[in-house]
């Protein structure tokens, strides 16, 4: 590059500006490309496919996040929360609406309420206007280690309080940095689901290596088809 060309420092930017508007047209394009290849018959529900999804997109965010970690010298990526959340709600609706059309309407961070105060959970599913399913959504509980059930089970019965007959789920990315879920919990493997066996690698993970995952997406899916069903 010649240097002594008088460009503004935005102007040199551009490509990675670029890159950024470029993100939404690519999810787009991959949501059109799943919804044109995938009917019903190819979403097995007892399978892995759909976690397995999940997976390589988290692991492909955490591993861009590295990189822009040590380009600026920063301690830490950018939390992983918030990208957690769009991507189970983004495979949860595609999921969805292959399987029941446009029957049940997935939303993310939607008021149960009309007061100020009212929940917003990560994930709600809705039939109309009732409340079918809500699925909170961790990359892992090490945030709150000792409380975490205590605040989990909390927001549930708040949740029941209103909607009674709503299914609720919780699903955790990663067993690192807690003691994982209860043992003999009879809600493990069912409203509670963590994707990765304890031990196992985000970063390591592959499409050939489904046996890492502890409790697939699927579950919580057949769960509220399930739902879905009982009601017609």
């Amino acid at each position: 590059m010649n240097k002594t060309e008088n460009r503004p420092i935005f102007w040199h930017d551009e490509v990675f500006t670029d890159a950024i508007k470029e993100t939404a047209e690519a999810l787009k394009k991959a949501e059109d490309a799943i919804l044109l290849s995938i009917d019903e018959r190819q979403i097995d529900l007892n399978g892995k496919d759909i976690t397995c999804a999940v997976l390589l997109r988290m692991k492909a965010y955490i591993e861009t996040q590295n990189k822009i970690k040590a380009i600026l010298g920063r301690r830490y990526i950018s939390p992983a929360a918030d990208f957690f959340t769009e991507t189970v709600t983004h495979f949860l609706k595609l999921s969805l609406k292959i399987l029941l059309k446009d029957q049940l309407r997935v939303c993310s961070e939607v008021k149960l309420g009309k007061e100020r105060n009212s929940l917003r959970p990560d994930v709600s599913v809705w039939k109309g206007e009732e409340l079918v399913a809500v699925i909170e959504c961790k990359t892992q509980n090490g945030w709150n280690r000792d409380d975490w059930l205590v605040d989990i089970e909390k927001r549930e019965k708040v949740i029941k309080e209103s909607h009674k007959n709503a299914e609720f789920f919780l699903v955790v990315l990663s067993s690192a940095n807690w003691g994982g879920f209860p043992e003999n919990d009879t809600r493990v493997g069912v409203n509670f689901n963590v994707f990765l066996k304890n031990g196992e690698s985000l970063l390591r993970f592959t499409s050939d290596n489904t046996d890492a995952i502890q409790h697939p997406l699927e579950g919580v899916i057949n769960k509220i088809v399930s739902l879905h069903n009982i009601s017609l």
